[in-house]
């Protein structure tokens, strides 16, 4: 938890390398109090730095850490 409360959950930075493929990200996470979720983006001074979301979805239940590499710290 940070100095504003918050847990990161689901975590990827650096370089993903290809662009122009789109990457699917899940994770789980458990509450029992109202929640706000957050995403925050970050790109660096390159002109090629992208960030997008889309489609996204809560459902009940658990998954899997998709990409496994995006554990949070």
């Amino acid at each position: 938890m940070n100095e504003r409360g918050q847990n990161t959950i689901w975590r990827l930075q650096d370089n993903q390398d290809e662009i122009s493929k789109w990457k699917q990200g899940q994770v789980s996470f458990k509450t029992n109090s109202p929640s706000r979720i957050m995403f925050d983006g970050r790109v660096g001074d390159e002109k090629k730095n992208l960030i997008g979301l889309d489609d996204i979805t809560i459902r009940p239940g658990e998954c899997i850490l998709k990409p496994i590499e995006a554990a949070p710290p």
